[in-house]
């Protein structure tokens, strides 16, 4: 009992970060296999990786607006957004990483394109450490993933612009195989 006074004074606490938590599971989970990141929306709002917690599953688009005239999937992820804010089965939440910012105008067209396509989905500033995950695992963009609510890929890298159509069937077979 005389030595609880000097442990009291041993512990502290810190606040949370994402990158502490690096999920093993028998060692055959790797990092890699999740996405997090804390950092802020284009609209300026504090966000983070937790967020994935809220849904059953999140569908993240990672884009350029370097490749706008080749690649503008702004309206399509609307339309997924919308598909699935009325479904009262499942909490599924669309993602856009702006893969060039922060960058003040690419963060600028980046609205002005969400804008036109009537954007109620998420869009993310990156930070360093989904930056870094972007440039280790990805081949270009745009590239989507599948993440489940603890912020692990579920899905293959859906490499290149595939349309609304395609993503809603994607997130409907994922789901109805959950």
């Amino acid at each position: 009992s005389s030595a609880v006074p000097e442990l009291i004074k041993s512990i502290s606490t810190r606040e949370f970060n994402p990158e502490d938590i690096k999920p093993v599971i028998d060692g055959t989970e790797d990092i890699k296999d999740y996405i997090t990141f804390d950092t802020k929306t284009l609209e300026g709002e504090k966000i983070s990786s937790t967020v994935f917690g809220d849904y059953d599953l999140t569908l993240v688009n990672f884009w350029g607006t370097y490749a706008q005239d080749k690649s503008n999937e702004q309206a399509d992820l609307e339309k997924v957004y919308e598909t699935f804010a009325s479904d009262n089965d499942h909490k599924v939440n669309v993602i856009n990483a702006i893969v060039d910012t922060p960058d003040e105008k690419a963060e600028n067209i980046a609205k002005e394109l969400k804008q036109t396509a009537s954007g109620n989905f998420t869009s993310i500033i990156m930070d360093e450490t989904l930056a870094t995950w972007a440039t280790e695992n990805l081949e270009g963009v745009p590239t989507t993933v599948l993440v489940d609510n603890t912020g692990k890929i579920v899905s293959d890298q859906i490499k290149g612009a595939k349309g609304a159509d395609y993503y809603i069937d994607v997130i409907n077979k994922y789901l109805a195989a959950k």
